[in-house]
Parts: C-alpha cells; structure tokens; sequence
C-alpha cells in the first residue's frame, strides 16, 4: 500500500463519512449508531422517526456489501433480520443505519478513479436483478464521459482529504444520485479500493509511473 498510513487509519471505518460531510461533501442521510445499543427494533424505529420507508444497515467496518442488508421500517422484525443485525456488529463499533437511494436500481452508482490525487477515468455500476448491493453481484461499463456535477463532486471529496492533509496515491470515490438528481457521495475508498484497470491499462501504467516516483523521493510519505 502506497497511500499515507494516516489516511488508511481513517479509511479503515466508515465512520470518515462525518468528516467528508462536515467538508461540505454531501451523503445520503446516515446515523452512526453505537453498536452496543442497537437492536433491530431500535433500527427500524429510528428509521421511522427520520420517515424513511427503506434504510440500508450497514456495519461500520466492511468490505463488499458483506453483512449489508435493507429492511423496512414499518414491518415487524423478522428472524433473518436479527440474524444479519448479529453479523453486522461483530467486531464493529458503529452500526451505519441509512435512508435508501431507490434511483441505484434504475441509473446506478458511479465509480471515478483518481490517480495521485487526478481524475483518471470512471465506471457506472448497476446492481443485478434482485439485489441493490454493488459490492456483490453488480455489472459496471467504462464511462468515456462523466456529468459535471457527479466530478464536481468527486474533486470535493479529494479537496477534502487535502484540507484533512491526507496524502493519497490512488482512491476511488462511489457516487450516486437521489431521483431528484442531487449527487451523494456514498464512498471514499482508499484502503483497498478496485480501480478497474482491467477498463483502462493505460492507468495502471499511471499508477506505476507514480509509485516509481514515490519511491524515489524520501521526503514522500514513508511506503507501508
């Protein structure tokens, strides 16, 4: 791994979302809750009370839509869901309980790749039939054109990490619209995050030209 060891810290949880959102960088509406309080009763009361009639759990360390699951508040709990809530809070201190982006089944989620803190290309990712998780079972085509307002909004979220002073070498920053049209960001990722070379090789021989500079500059963050 390349990226500054801070910033891996702080990637590591998806508690950074308060942060990236005290910048200014827009998410869907999320409550982080303390994971030794939280039932699923308690879930899907909160829910209610912020009037959402879908919400995503989400564990607050996690990779791959592992342990993420959609419930609906004004049902009555049911076994599978406690099952999934159980899984979710292993080992977590956060549970991330947030409203549900319908528009992800129909226009899907974008994924913009930045190389050494620079645009380099994206990909649209769209959820297969039955499930809304992109981390699971999901398609994505190279995009050779991005709206405005979804890369106005990726180069928020770098701006950020830069005003955090986080040093970052690749990243890739998930982004999605409400049905109004309005852009969220949904994730930062810069722990491990899949840049889809496979789409673009000219940008892994980006990514090596940049390494090969690091390694040779020793004022540069230290390589983990």
């Amino acid at each position: 791994m390349f990226n500054d060891s801070q910033v891996l810290l702080w990637n590591f949880e998806k508690t950074y979302l308060r942060d990236l959102d005290a910048f200014g960088v827009p998410i869907p509406q999320t409550l982080f809750l303390k994971s030794t309080t939280v039932t699923i009763d308690t879930i899907k009361k909160a829910a209610r009370d912020h009037g959402w009639d879908r919400a995503v759990v989400k564990p607050s360390i996690g990779a791959g839509s592992y342990n993420v699951f959609l419930v609906n508040p004004n049902a009555e709990p049911t076994p599978p869901e406690r099952v999934a809530l159980s899984k979710a809070l292993k080992k977590c201190e956060f549970i991330l309980l947030q409203e549900y982006i319908p528009n992800i089944e129909l226009e899907g989620e974008w994924g913009l790749v930045y190389i050494n803190s620079k645009f380099s290309h994206a990909v649209l990712k769209t959820p297969r039939s039955g499930d809304f998780r992109l981390g699971i079972n999901f398609d994505h085509v190279i995009q050779e054109k991005v709206p405005e307002d979804i890369r106005k909004l990726a180069d928020k979220a770098h701006a950020a990490l830069k005003a955090m002073h986080y040093d970052v070498v690749y990243s890739r920053v998930d982004i999605l619209r409400r049905s109004s049209g309005e852009p969220l960001l949904l994730e930062l990722e810069v722990l491990d995050p899949w840049l889809y070379f496979a789409d673009k090789m000219s940008a892994a021989d980006e990514l090596a030209k940049t390494l090969v500079e690091r390694i040779h500059k020793p004022e540069d963050p230290a390589v983990i």
